[in-house]
């Protein structure tokens, strides 16, 4: 059930990405969960993020709601993929904050799946 929370909660951080000065999305994001499997602790989630080219900055929560202390499910996340269309694109975490996933949309984009 932690796992469960933990993807969860992956996708309400990276569904609140947003940049500075941005106008608030015209669509919303939308997001899948494949919990199909519960006994191997293992859950698939994707994320269809409406997005403009450019750089854009993902960010997973240090606190879960009723936590009293910060989430370690950064620690179970893995296999993080993105793309957009079927292009692939290429992230890497911030150095100063892990918790912190660095993008840059490519042209002609609408959408970043994660």
């Amino acid at each position: 059930m932690a796992r469960l929370r933990s993807a969860l909660w992956l996708l309400a951080l990276l569904g609140a990405a947003a940049r500075a000065g941005d106008p608030p999305a015209p669509r919303p994001i939308a997001i899948a969960v494949d919990a199909s499997d519960p006994t191997s602790n293992l859950f698939r989630a994707t994320l269809e993020i409406p997005a403009s080219p450019g750089p854009l900055r993902l960010h997973y929560p240090r606190w879960e709601p009723s936590a009293h202390a910060e989430s370690d499910g950064i620690q179970r996340l893995s296999h993080v993929s993105m793309s957009a269309g079927s292009r692939p694109v290429a992230w890497r975490r911030e150095e100063r904050d892990p918790r912190t996933f660095l993008c840059d949309v490519p042209e002609g984009a609408d959408t970043l799946t994660v």
